[in-house]
């Protein structure tokens, strides 16, 4: 299922593969999201005065370079049904890159782990709510230890309607940093 009702969370155990929460971002001071997160949201916040969904336009690397490194910039596609059926890496920083893997210029959905599922879905959670998307996520994987990533997504437009880009912040953090807890509120944005 690729599509949500703004009014719930996709949250909860899926086994091995971790805890899973995504969910539209309050504002740009949503405390679920990273400390990187935040900035980024106020930053793009600020350039489109709140108003409006962002276009590339409204930003350069330069812009975001300190954040570079967790960040991927990926291009949506629709599926028949206009709903949200993959995303294509266009660029992804040295940092993510390193974690996942390579994935510049391939599917999201070629990923081995259900990441790229869940990505899917916090995209079209973001094209449902015209806003950002905070996304948490616990994960066993046999070859490293407990991790747990913080993603902010954001939605890019062309013409001011369309979304056809995210471009997402990554945090990761290892088993050695604070307990992971998952989100007990839920809270919704005005849209757009």
């Amino acid at each position: 299922m690729t599509s949500f009702d703004g009014k719930n969370s996709l949250g909860g155990s899926v086994g091995t593969e971790g805890a899973t929460f995504i969910e539209a971002a309050a504002n740009s001071d949503d405390p679920r999201a990273s400390d990187a997160g935040r900035a980024l949201m106020r930053f793009f916040n600020e350039r489109t005065n709140g108003q409006r969904l962002l276009t590339r336009e409204d930003f350069s690397p330069v812009d975001i370079k300190p954040y570079l490194p967790n960040v991927l910039l990926t291009d949506i596609k629709y599926g028949t049904d206009g709903k949200v059926c993959d995303a294509v890496v266009r660029l992804m920083g040295s940092s993510a890159a390193n974690f996942y893997g390579e994935y510049t210029g391939r599917s999201v959905l070629e990923h081995p782990s259900r990441s790229g599922q869940r990505f899917i879905q916090a995209v079209q959670r973001a094209v449902d709510n015209r806003c950002a998307v905070i996304s948490h996520i616990r994960e066993a994987d046999p070859y490293r230890p407990f991790l747990r990533a913080v993603t902010c997504v954001v939605p890019i437009t062309e013409d001011g309607e369309n979304i056809v880009q995210t471009l997402v912040h990554v945090q990761l953090y290892t088993h050695l940093d604070e307990e992971f807890e998952e989100p007990t509120f839920t809270l919704h944005p005005p849209k757009l």
